[in-house]
């Protein structure tokens, strides 16, 4: 993952200019643009192929979790006569949703 996709969250796209810019050099420098296209390819294919890797694994790992903190959950039986915190759903702190500013 790019610095900037672990910040962020997300991926980094290049303006268009910087794009057709780089595409000039290529052709300026003889380069064979489609020897280089495919490399560009794979490269992208590669990225995205350890982009769902890692997703996967993330996955795999927050099941894993939720699965070992549900084991710790201690099960209670309440009886008649046990004194319990009742939530009352009509007291309403925050009516609606929240909104930032």
């Amino acid at each position: 993952m790019s610095p900037y996709d672990l910040v962020f969250g997300k991926s980094f796209h290049l303006p268009v200019e910087l794009e057709y810019k780089a595409m000039w050099v290529l052709k300026k420098l003889n380069l064979d643009w489609n020897v280089t296209s495919k490399q560009r390819m794979n490269q992208l294919n590669e990225v995205e192929e350890f982009r769902l890797n890692a997703y996967e694994s993330s996955a795999f790992y927050k099941k894993g979790m939720k699965k070992y903190h549900d084991q710790n959950i201690e099960k209670r039986v309440f009886a008649l006569e046990d004194l319990v915190l009742l939530f009352n759903s009509s007291l309403h702190l925050f009516p609606g949703k929240l909104k930032s500013k």
